[in-house]
């Protein structure tokens, strides 16, 4: 009699322990821990975001506007520039849109600052994109119409003299400095009144190739789970 009762609570203890397995939340896979490269505001290439940065942030900058599952879009300066002067940036945004121009949105994170004015910064626009799985920095854009001279200069006092693309008329002028393979590009470009506006993109290349990486892998196996369940099927 023992034994016929012990069976009903084998099977159901069975039961329990496969609905706890198919309910367990899949874990992030670890990201790699990058070499240190360039910096803005104290985030740097494994800074983490959190609601402490998020707070820190917000008392430097101002009140962000946040979007997640971002178009991510290289290209700086002008059309066919990252062609010309940064293959491996060009390549990268490749992969990460539709060569038919379809929209192509990923796991990320967006922070957009456009009112620093009220903290007082020597910066008009900040945008910083964060990885949605790592949560570490993928690239930033920075904007300033005032004290781009100044910027440069701490950007040389900091990182060295950097390098210089002259690529177009008398203001359009790239400086550019490479660390541990990560790219901060400081751009001179005309506004519409043909005054100098100053642009500086930090790319963390490491990071977005891990981001490619990571997209491809589990596009490889959204097909194999569609080929089985086709398999399933006929």
């Amino acid at each position: 009699m023992a034994g016929k009762v012990m069976i009903p609570f084998l099977v159901c203890l069975l039961c329990l322990v496969l609905l706890l397995s198919c309910g367990k939340k899949e874990t992030s896979p670890v990201s790699s821990n990058y070499p240190e490269s360039f910096s803005f505001f104290s985030i740097g290439a494994n800074t983490i975001l959190t609601e402490r940065l998020l707070d820190s942030l917000e008392s430097q900058l101002g009140d962000e506007a946040v979007a997640t599952r971002n178009v991510i879009n290289l290209e700086i300066n002008e059309e066919g520039f990252l062609q010309e002067f940064f293959p491996r940036l060009d390549t990268l945004n490749r992969q990460l849109n539709s060569s038919a121009g379809e929209r192509v949105e990923h796991n990320t994170i967006q922070l957009s600052y456009r009112y620093m004015e009220r903290r007082n910064p020597p910066f008009d626009f900040a945008e910083i994109l964060f990885s949605g799985i790592t949560r570490k920095p993928l690239r930033m854009r920075i904007l300033s119409r005032r004290d781009g001279p100044d910027i440069l200069d701490a950007l040389r006092e900091k990182y060295g003299d950097a390098r210089v693309i002259d690529w177009g008329g008398p203001i359009e002028e790239t400086h550019y400095w490479e660390k541990n393979g990560d790219l901060l590009v400081f751009s001179i470009l005309p506004d519409q009144f043909d005054e100098p506006r100053y642009e500086i993109h930090i790319f963390y290349v490491n990071s977005l190739e891990e981001l490619v990486d990571r997209e491809a892998k589990q596009e490889l196996r959204q097909e194999k789970t569609e080929e089985n369940a086709l398999k399933n099927v006929f």
